[in-house]
């Protein structure tokens, strides 16, 4: 026999801190699709391989922004959510005392990723119009009748894995330079709990 007696209430107090840092998110999301990418071109399964690049790119993109926001925000620096990423990593740069050659990798591949990161974020129609005298196979004429885009072009596993390479380790140079640990950076910190207050409340009653 089930008992229908509806469960007395309880009065508590429930107090929590939580910290979620998202950039955690974005590059466990990037680093799946890359691995899962890499792991499907070993094997020469490469049905859909396109977007899910095209995955890797744009979740490494917004893991490495949030990842300057993190340092940004922890370091408590002025006047930041009214930055762009290149003000950010130029001032997180100057902040930690460092000089990198942006001309090289791991930094110059910012700029590539910030371009295509932004041409899918605010995707727009494209219309294209040009004539072409060609000599070649007929295979090689019909792969030229719809041209490439630049951001197509990118989508390629070798600058998906330069990109997420680069980016992370940008990401541990200015954690080294600012002295945070990477445990100091994950989700899930803080605390969370309850105090009972009145263990005995009608259940008829309003908390």
């Amino acid at each position: 026999m089930t008992d229908d007696k509806p469960q007395r209430k309880m009065r508590v107090l429930i107090e929590r801190e939580i910290v979620d840092n998202i950039h955690n998110d974005l590059s466990n999301t990037a680093h799946y699709f890359k691995k899962r990418v890499l792991e499907r071109l070993a094997n020469d399964d490469r049905d859909g391989i396109f977007l899910e690049m095209m995955a890797t790119l744009t979740m490494t993109a917004f893991a490495f922004e949030a990842n300057l926001n993190f340092l940004g925000m922890t370091k408590n620096v002025p006047k930041w959510r009214g930055k762009n990423l290149d003000d950010k990593l130029t001032t997180l740069l100057e902040l930690f005392g460092l000089t990198p050659n942006m001309e090289a990798r791991p930094y110059s591949t910012v700029g590539p990723l910030k371009k295509l990161r932004n041409t899918l974020a605010h995707g727009k129609p494209r219309t294209y119009a040009d004539n072409e005298i060609f000599v070649g196979t007929y295979d090689e004429a019909y792969k030229l009748q719809r041209k490439e885009t630049e951001w197509e072009a990118m989508v390629n596993p070798e600058f998906m894995t330069m990109a997420y390479d680069d980016t992370d380790q940008i990401w541990h140079e200015l954690l080294a330079a600012a002295q945070i640990e990477v445990w100091e950076t994950i989700s899930g910190q803080g605390m969370h709990g309850l105090t009972l207050i009145d263990g005995d409340i009608d259940p008829d009653d309003e908390v």
